[in-house]
């Protein structure tokens, strides 16, 4: 099972639990007898006691300490487990709603509403809506004729919304890129300079980029630099680099699946450099190996020493 699972107090827990507060059982001692944690009864009970002589209001989820009745308890839960926590800032018949359908059938798409949303009220945080909000809200409208409208109007109009933390990466791909399996046997060996290591290396806010580069052999690095981190910047800043270079020590370049490289055709033709990608598995093998080496001492500094033979 993937995450965590949680189950609310039953109506048994619950008169269980209002009987041994009457003895005067302590929370942890509750927390073992109802086989939970303890963090779980103690948000419990603050929750659902209040002082003597002080009621909590129906709809209210938190109150403070006093007596604990069980089916007072119980009914509470089970009307608020019907409440939202959040009320939707977009349901039918809202202004905002009907302000976000407006622009939509003008053509803007729902990152664009959202940055007028802000540049219409900078001051007032209230009417502001993020795209995710946007598209949530289409989607879960009722099946009809509105919805199918609605979602014609954006840019793609998918049915359904396809998540991009699940199943196969729909963003654009390296064309071309010729595996790191692929390249010469020599590489590996590190006897002949000309075969180089790069990557991108982004600055706080992606506003400055650099480009650092390592000979595998020698480990002599040089630094790229960027405009920027887009595909244009890395075919300038890595060619001016690379062009500056004797012939004869560059040969090969190795690079990760970044799409900053998805024109990696153009350095080749403007410096001679071919151009190896990573793989996925073999990137995750890197880091690993590189976490274990770094882990390594720390874990040899924290080791107690041994204590000294007797005599």
């Amino acid at each position: 099972m993937y995450g965590k699972f949680y189950e609310q107090l039953n109506l048994g827990e619950r008169v269980r639990l209002q009987s041994e507060l009457s003895k005067g059982v302590g929370v942890c001692a509750l927390a073992r007898a109802l086989n939970r944690s303890a963090s779980t009864i103690g948000r419990e009970l603050a929750r659902n006691r209040a002082k003597p002589g002080v009621s909590i209001a129906p709809n209210e989820r938190s109150g403070p300490f006093s007596s604990y009745s069980a089916e007072a308890v119980q009914r509470r839960a089970r009307r608020l487990i019907r409440q939202p926590r959040v009320v939707r800032r977009l349901h039918s018949g809202t202004a905002l709603r009907e302000h976000m359908i407006d622009d939509l059938r003008v053509g803007f798409s729902p990152e664009q509403i959202g940055h007028k949303l802000k540049h219409m009220h900078p001051a007032s945080p209230d009417p502001h809506l993020c795209h995710e909000t946007i598209y949530s809200a289409i989607y879960a409208m009722p099946r009809g004729k509105l919805r199918s409208e609605v979602i014609a109007l954006l840019r793609f109009g998918h049915n359904k919304r396809r998540p991009r933390t699940r199943g196969k990466d729909r963003r654009s791909q390296i064309p071309d890129a010729i595996s790191i399996h692929d390249r010469p046997a020599e590489i590996d060996e590190r006897l002949i300079p000309g075969h180089w290591e790069a990557d991108l290396i982004k600055g706080r806010y992606n506003r400055s980029s650099v480009g650092p580069l390592v000979e595998r052999t020698m480990l002599f690095t040089v630094l790229a630099k960027m405009e920027s981190n887009g595909i244009e910047a890395a075919v300038k800043g890595f060619s001016h680099v690379l062009s500056r270079i004797d012939a004869q020590h560059r040969l090969f370049m190795t690079y990760d699946r970044g799409r900053e490289m998805a024109r990696h055709t153009e350095i080749t033709e403007r410096t001679g450099v071919k151009v190896y990608f990573s793989i996925r598995t073999a990137l995750a093998a890197r880091h690993q190996r590189k976490r274990q080496r770094i882990a390594a001492p720390i874990s040899a500094q924290r080791r107690e020493p041994e204590p000294p033979l007797p005599g």
